[in-house]
């Protein structure tokens, strides 16, 4: 920035590889108002707002969160490319405008253009965060149909997207098809496992079996809140409700949550509204099935 200002006072005229670089790194490091002053010298000094130079503002606007002015920007741009209607669909995402970011990556394909990878993981990204499992699917097939290569990134997103949604078969045959698996496929793979109760149940109880009985130690809340939380994704709720009523601080509302959400998993209705009274009212009624 020093040297620009230099430039400028030496009478030299920016082009527009200058202000790119420039504009770049603002987004890189989050400097938000020498960005937005970029951004006035470039309209000021009636400097050509080509593809690129906007694209760039869009994607330096929305790494500093100023959705806002990404979106003026995108907007004053009549024939837009792939990459900048991705840089605002990403801008959104990060801002947690989910819906203008769904609404942004329909239109885009409405306008025939065609999603590139980044477009496609951070879509599939927003699904698995907000368990958008129709839509998630529908991102893949149009993955498949428009042809847009599936490198590990993609693919592991993709399995996310899948675990997280419910969608644990589908994930295990993504990734059984996959032949590249990195390491993020594996931990992703292994971590939708354990969300489903597909983990090691029976190994779990054993450890915390030898902490209590061989070791003499006395558990602490969060080695009780891993067991409600194996048992209660694996299905086995009457064993976590077994082990909620003998744990210490009684009223800690985190045993009772994670049973909630396990009551929910399974569709338990008799200890769901067990839960919930304790975390409403807790210690105010007796327990009983």
């Amino acid at each position: 920035m020093n040297h620009f200002a230099r430039m400028i006072e030496e009478m030299i005229k920016p082009n527009e590889i200058t202000l790119l670089s420039l504009v770049i790194e603002c987004g890189f490091v989050g400097a938000r108002e020498l960005g937005k002053q970029l951004h006035v010298y470039i309209v000021r000094s009636e400097i050509c707002m080509s593809l690129p130079l906007a694209t760039a503002l869009v994607d330096m606007y929305g790494k500093c969160g100023d959705i806002n002015n990404a979106k003026a920007v995108f907007d004053s741009v009549e024939n837009k490319d792939v990459m900048i209607w991705s840089d605002m669909i990403v801008a959104n995402a990060q801002a947690r405008c989910t819906d203008q970011a769904f609404y942004l990556f329909v239109k885009m394909t409405d306008n025939a253009v065609a999603p590139n990878q980044v477009t496609m993981a951070t879509m599939l990204s927003l699904c698995a965060e907000f368990g958008a499992h129709e839509m998630g699917k529908w991102i893949h097939t149009a993955i498949q149909r428009q042809g847009v290569e599936m490198d590990t990134i993609l693919k592991t997103t993709l399995l996310e997207m899948y675990t997280k949604c419910g969608d644990i078969d589908r994930a295990w045959k993504l990734f059984r098809e996959a032949r590249d698996r990195d390491i993020g496929m594996w931990n992703t793979m292994m971590a939708g496992f354990g969300m489903h109760g597909c983990g090691l149940v029976e190994e779990g109880k054993l450890m915390f079996e030898t902490i209590v009985h061989e070791f003499a130690l006395v558990p602490k809340i969060e080695h009780y809140g891993y067991m409600v939380d194996l048992l209660g994704r694996a299905g086995h709720l009457d064993e976590d409700y077994e082990i909620i009523k003998n744990m210490p601080k009684r009223e800690n509302a985190i045993k009772w949550s994670a049973l909630l959400a396990a009551c929910k998993l399974r569709q338990n209705v008799v200890l769901g509204e067990i839960a919930a009274r304790q975390l409403v009212s807790p210690g105010t009624s007796k327990l009983r099935l």
